[in-house]
């Protein structure tokens, strides 16, 4: 096995309405509602590309749905993002795809 080391794409960001996918060419995503989150044809992405999502609460409740699934058994690719938090995730490669980091909230106190 090899070791990854976490990669920053550092464009612009890129805002996702429902349907839409992720271009490859950043890390992050602004999301106006569900969808799905898989590396991009013609588009090189290299294993470590970490992809944050965030959910300003424009678009409504979200949920980021991983393609391929990296976990045996239904239902278990599928990460809901709540208004004015984000999810995580880092891409492996072509078979497993990408795996969730983690989740928080962007509410600030």
């Amino acid at each position: 096995m090899a070791n990854i080391f976490p990669i920053v794409k550092d464009a612009a960001v890129q805002q996702v309405s429902a349907g839409e996918t992720w271009n490859g060419l950043t890390s992050r995503i602004k999301c106006l509602g569900s969808f799905t989150l898989s590396a991009p044809s013609g588009v090189d992405v290299a294993p470590g590309t970490v992809v944050v999502v965030a959910n300003d609460g424009s678009g409504g409740a979200a949920t980021v749905t991983l393609s391929p699934n990296p976990f045996p058994g239904a239902n278990m690719n599928a990460f809901a993002i709540p208004d004015n938090d984000y999810g995580s995730f880092m891409y492996v490669d072509a078979t497993i795809g990408f795996l969730p980091l983690g989740t928080g909230d962007a509410t600030v106190a």
